[in-house]
């Protein structure tokens, strides 16, 4: 089956739902690219691709969900070129994916912020 891969730009609004996760630590300090991988895979091969994905060097999390997609990968790296690298000579070579859909992050809120926004001051 062929690999299918789209690239582009968008805000994720979807809530996603974590089913079995695969995740890995990175520091924080060192994050200045986010973005999310929406994945579909050969249906006997989804937890071997979900490990294959967190492994990868920038892959922080993998979820298996419900709906159109098999997995959604969190990627946060300090470069978008380290964003480019991972796309297009790691993510493509993982076999049993069938598509891919990419979207990189253009703002990140946390609870944190969405209160701070609410202070009078200190």
């Amino acid at each position: 089956m062929p690999y299918y891969f789209h690239n582009f730009l968008t805000i994720y609004h979807s809530k996603i739902i974590p089913l079995p996760s695969y995740s890995k630590p990175i520091q924080e300090e060192e994050i200045m690219i986010n973005a999310i991988i929406l994945i579909n895979a050969e249906r006997t091969k989804i937890n071997l691709v979900a490990e294959q994905l967190v492994n990868l060097q920038g892959i922080t999390e993998v979820y298996s969900v419900s709906g159109r997609f098999d997995l959604v990968a969190i990627i946060r790296l300090p470069h978008a070129d380290d964003l480019a690298e991972l796309m297009t000579e790691k993510v493509i070579k993982v076999e049993g994916i069938t598509k891919t859909e990419s979207m990189v992050a253009f703002k990140t809120l946390t609870k944190q912020d969405v209160a701070s926004m609410f202070e009078l001051g200190n």
